[in-house]
């Protein structure tokens, strides 16, 4: 089963979360496009969970701009090396706080 959008990291697996609300907008300039999604998610779990976002995208796309809110707080990707993203990312949750990592 090929998967897209959020996914929650569960003891028994992967759970699909509830998607409540979607909204794509677009422009083109010059030969690109430029293509906006915002998407609202609701998670009903009684326990924490590590989210996973697919996005299945082409191999001559590319993501200039990620982020996230939960609840009030609102988080913007910073652009940083695999491997140092990666370790941000693990401190990060090892320290309670909340954290999200784009892999592509």
């Amino acid at each position: 089963m090929l998967l897209w959008g959020l996914v929650a990291l569960l003891a028994v697996g992967r759970t699909p979360v509830s998607l409540i609300g979607s909204a794509i907008t677009g422009r083109v300039v010059d030969h690109a496009a430029q293509i906006n999604i915002t998407q609202e998610y609701v998670y009903d779990g009684a326990e924490p969970s590590e989210g996973v976002f697919y996005l299945p995208l082409d191999s001559r796309s590319a993501v200039y701009h990620f982020e996230t809110q939960i609840g009030d707080s609102i988080t913007v990707a910073e652009l940083q090396p695999r491997g140092v993203a990666r370790k941000t990312y693990e401190e990060a949750v090892l320290q309670g706080d909340s954290a999200q990592l784009l892999e592509q």
